[in-house]
């Protein structure tokens, strides 16, 4: 769970010392260079314990998972280091307006051709109009009437329906092929219930899942389709194509990601 240069390694002299321990060959020493822990070959060392009650050994494995979670294993040297104010330069965003060097703003001048920059409603500072040339281009003109299309949202997925619902619009979950039911109801508590305009079960081929998409949405019109989840990028970009909303395209689906 943590990288740098090991100081100290506290955590250890820790596991050593509980009711279950029998023995610790550690991986790392005072001085080495910790990397975040991928595989085995990355694993920070190895340790034996050995309980004839049950309870308590578990108890002991649960706390050194907690070390690990907390990164108490080890201490790491640090280095003092100088922060500079951030301003757009730093984040690669444009420029700073004409004569100021240094002076950090909130907003400045986007000045790369086709940049569309759309602020989110609940952000209302930069919905005033900075002077600086910040852009608001709106994407559609009355969003109660129109829908967009979501693949698959789960975990931090249900964030991005979330938003979408928050500027305005209606959203249909299409549930690709195979995706269980356990994970429809991954769902992060902050999100809460979701609601949805409509669900939608893909069908075996486009066509006929395109025809469910138009008549769950009815009188409303689809202005996007985009992915919730890892398991309906596919599917988002063959359908938004299809849609004719914005695409990354379904030809060379799989070199996109």
């Amino acid at each position: 769970y943590s990288k740098g240069k090991v100081k100290s390694m506290p955590g250890f002299d820790i596991i050593k010392k509980l009711p279950s321990f029998v023995c610790l060959s550690p991986a790392a020493s005072i001085g080495s260079e910790v990397k975040y822990t991928i595989d085995l070959i990355t694993s920070p060392g190895c340790c034996v314990l050995m309980n004839s009650d049950e309870a308590v050994l578990k108890k002991d494995v649960d706390f050194i998972r907690y070390l690990e979670e907390i990164n108490g294993l080890f201490l790491y040297e640090t280095k003092g280091e100088f922060l500079a104010r951030p301003n757009v330069n730093t984040f690669g965003l444009g420029s700073l307006p004409s004569g100021k060097k240094s002076h950090h703003k909130r907003a400045s001048t986007l000045d790369r051709p086709g940049l569309l920059r759309i602020m989110s409603q609940d952000r209302p500072e930069l919905r005033m109009g900075m002077g600086f040339g910040l852009r608001k281009r709106m994407t559609t003109v009355d969003a109660s009437k129109e829908v967009v299309v979501v693949t698959d949202p789960y975990s931090t997925g249900c964030l991005i329906v979330k938003e979408v619902q928050s500027r305005g619009y209606k959203v249909i979950v299409l549930w690709t092929m195979g995706f269980s039911e356990d994970m429809k109801k991954h769902v992060p508590l902050s999100c809460g219930k979701m609601n949805y305009f409509a669900e939608v079960d893909e069908a075996d081929d486009v066509g006929e899942t395109t025809r469910r998409l138009y008549k769950a949405a009815g009188a409303f019109r689809i202005v996007a389709c985009i992915a919730g989840g890892e398991a309906g990028v596919d599917a988002a970009d063959v359908l938004s194509e299809r849609l004719l909303v914005r695409t990354n395209g379904a030809r060379g689906v799989f070199a996109n990601r």
